[in-house]
């Protein structure tokens, strides 16, 4: 099993059709691409960018990866609960939760030790 090759594919998904992928990989690809428009444009963006189908995964994918607070602040801010919190104050908690790519390197890597089978390759 390869963490580096699990980590990549998620990089490409949904571009490219892969058979039999299994949830962890699904909710990796979902975090990373969240993650992603987020450093582009900010938490405000990225949660604007996605349908709520969408932002339902998303919540899901980083409580998979053991990032509870990223998720239930993001849940907060899609339901208006931090309506006066600034964009810039936003970014700079999800910078603190999500300091690196490597935190989310790290919460996949324990993931992926803890159920292996939740990836393609876990199986393989």
């Amino acid at each position: 099993m390869d963490p580096t090759a699990i980590w990549n594919r998620a990089c490409f998904l949904p571009g490219e059709p892969v058979a039999d992928l299994r949830l962890g990989d699904l909710r990796l690809a979902t975090m990373l691409l969240f993650h992603g428009v987020l450093c582009n444009g900010g938490v405000t963006h990225a949660i604007e960018c996605f349908a709520a189908a969408e932002l339902d995964c998303v919540v899901d994918a980083y409580r998979h990866f053991g990032l509870g607070d990223v998720a239930t602040m993001i849940e907060r801010i899609r339901h208006g609960e931090e309506s006066d919190m600034p964009e810039d104050v936003r970014d700079s908690i999800y910078n603190q939760l999500v300091p690196t790519d490597q935190t989310l390197e790290d919460a996949f890597e324990l993931a992926l030790r803890r159920d292996p089978s939740s990836f393609k390759d876990g199986l393989e």
